[in-house]
């Protein structure tokens, strides 16, 4: 898991990390260093969570028009 990472210890992931699931595993396996692979975590969560937004207004709105359902 995280020997394909870290040049030290501390800079490793540790299993307190792996709630962050499959996605960091996958960036983090194609980066030398965990500060990169951070970034680009930081960037797949901002997504998701723009996405997740997204998703969440839709539902709102739906919710106040009931017309939509018509």
């Amino acid at each position: 898991m995280s020997h394909e990472i870290g040049v030290h210890k501390k800079h490793r992931i540790t299993s307190a990390d792996r709630f962050r699931g499959q996605t960091f595993q996958r960036v983090a396996s194609g980066t030398r260093d965990i500060i990169t692979a951070t970034k680009k975590w930081a960037e797949i969560q901002h997504e998701m969570l723009s996405l997740k937004a997204k998703r969440i207004k839709h539902r709102r709105n739906r919710r106040k028009d009931p017309d939509m359902w018509a």
